[in-house]
């Protein structure tokens, strides 16, 4: 049993997110004629379209949070020492008044299973794409299922400016007036560590421009929501 068992190949879960995000890349390529490259972009501008409305939710959700702070921050120092009765105290205000702590992740783990399959789907599409594919974008990405660490100096310094204007910019549009200046400087340092981890783990590059284009979508998106 345990010689069979090594020899049975393992079933990954993952496999099902592969196999679609493959299928939606190869049909924007062969039906639109688009090169791998820009088929990313639309799909993950399809995706960003399709989390609209769990995108008006988290925002009328943080809004609501943003009026209930005083009222949260009260309950907090009147049951400080009873944790159980603080938590019934805080449920039943956002009960009461239509809030939910939790829908700002709401947009944020609908789009992990995308860049789950995207990022393994990248891992075995130039073989599933064909060696006649274009699979370059943009003279500036040679190979979109190549590792970002191992493009062209010119490239990876080209993507690594899209990637952390592209971030800093919808970071920025995110902000509320009130935000505290400690949280503004956390939130702008973070495309540094991002992609400097990018460098380290194998990215491909096609992961990369769909990170881009979340982003562009995000500012342009916060820009309407807030007018």
């Amino acid at each position: 049993a345990a010689a069979y068992l090594q020899k049975e190949p393992m079933i990954n879960p993952l496999n099902p997110l592969e196999n679609a995000v493959i299928w939606i890349l190869d049909h924007l390529h062969n039906n639109l004629h688009l090169s791998y490259g820009w088929s990313i972009v639309v799909l993950t501008l399809m995706i960003r379209a399709l989390l609209v409305p769990l995108v008006i939710r988290q925002y009328r959700s943080m809004r609501q949070m943003q009026v209930l702070a005083p009222q949260i921050k009260e309950l907090q120092r009147k049951h400080k020492g009873d944790k159980k009765k603080q938590q019934e105290e805080l449920m039943k205000l956002y009960q009461e008044n239509n809030a939910n702590p939790f829908a700002s992740c709401l947009p944020l783990v609908a789009q992990i299973p995308v860049f789950l399959g995207l990022y393994y789907g990248l891992k075995r599409f130039s073989n599933s794409a064909g060696s006649s594919s274009d699979l370059s974008f943009l003279h500036i990405i040679p190979n979109i299922t190549h590792h970002v660490s191992s493009l062209p100096f010119t490239s990876a310094v080209i993507l690594s400016i899209a990637y952390g204007g592209s971030q800093l910019l919808s970071t920025e549009l995110s902000f509320e007036p009130h935000t505290p200046d400690t949280q503004r400087r956390i939130m702008r340092l973070i495309p540094i560590p991002i992609v400097l981890f990018a460098f380290q783990f194998p990215f491909p590059a096609g992961v990369a421009i769909c990170w881009v284009t979340t982003n562009m979508w995000t500012a342009g998106q916060m820009l309407i929501i807030k007018h």
